[in-house]
Formats: structure tokens, sequence, C-alpha cells
């Protein structure tokens, strides 16, 4: 019986330290995930606003409609805000939501940044000023996909192998 409880313990351990590693691990690709969604994003605003004449409330909640990760949550928040009160600022509203909904993501500070960058042209200007506003945003967030890219390749193996790993050296300890 204490040999069966044991081993029960010993396995839990394994198990949990390399769910642990492989939760770590999966935070870099859930990043790449979100940056790449809202690269989509903005393709998929900037396509709206050249060839269309909708609304904003229209274009966000088709854009959300469109995403695959929680980056959704922001489009579909802002359009839904805006249906409330139609006269607030957009600019302003998309950096609250942004802000608000920054815990859900799996992105770091300077992406958080660069996405309420978004926000200077929202609505304010003309469109081609709208379109090369989303442009800048969308070389911007290109460039920390392929840092992201870099890092998820380098992190991920790492902090799944470590999750095994650890478990591995606990077992052998407690043995």
């Amino acid at each position: 019986m204490y040999f069966l409880a044991k081993v029960c313990l010993l396995l839990f351990i394994f198990i949990s330290s390399t769910a642990i590693g492989f939760l770590l691990a999966n935070h870099y690709s859930k990043r790449v995930s979100e940056l790449e969604d809202f690269l989509l994003s903005l393709e998929l605003f900037e396509t709206k606003i050249t060839y269309t004449y909708d609304d904003l409330i229209d274009t966000f909640s088709y854009i959300a409609n469109q995403l695959k990760t929680k980056i959704y949550r922001i489009y579909f928040i802002v359009a839904e805000k805006l249906r409330e009160a139609p006269n607030q600022s957009v600019g302003e509203l998309f950096k609250e939501v942004v802000d608000e909904e920054k815990i859900f993501l799996e992105l770091q500070d300077s992406d958080i940044e660069n996405i309420k960058g978004l926000a200077i042209s929202l609505g304010q200007i003309d469109v081609e000023s709208q379109i090369k506003n989303i442009r800048l945003i969308a070389k911007t967030i290109e460039n920390t996909l392929k840092d992201a890219y870099e890092e998820k390749k380098k992190s991920f193996k790492l902090y799944r192998n470590m999750g095994t790993l650890v478990g591995l050296v606990l077992m052998i300890l407690l043995i």
C-alpha cells in the first residue's frame, strides 16, 4: 500500500511539472498567434475602409467575426460600446478597451503599445491617413512577429523540456 501511494505521488509530481512546462511553452505559441491575428485584423481594416463605406461599428463587428484568437474581443467590445454611445471618441475607446483586455492576452507590454498605436487615427482623420497609420502599425507588428517567432523557436522547446526534466529530477530525489 505504501509503495502504491509513493508511485502515485511520484507520477503526480512528474505529470504536474510536465504540464507546467507545457503551459509555459504554450505562452509563446499564443503570443505568435495573437500577433498574427492582429496583423490579419489590420489587413481586414485597411480593406474595409478602402473599398467599402461601412461605418466603424460594422467594420469592427466584421473584423471580430473573422479573428480566431482573443484579439477579437477588442474589436467586438469597441463595436458594442460604439453602438451604446456613438458620439464617443473611437480612438480613446479603443485604447481603453485594449487596456481592459490586455490581461486576457498573451502579449507583452510593447505589443500592447503597438496595438494602441492604431487608435491614433481611428475616426479622426481622412481615409488616406488612416491607411498610412494602419500600414505603419502593420510594419511594426510584422517586426515584432519576427522576434516572437524567434523567441518561440528558442523558448518553446526549452520550457517544454525543462518541465519534463524537473519532473524526472524530483522523482529521482524522492525515490
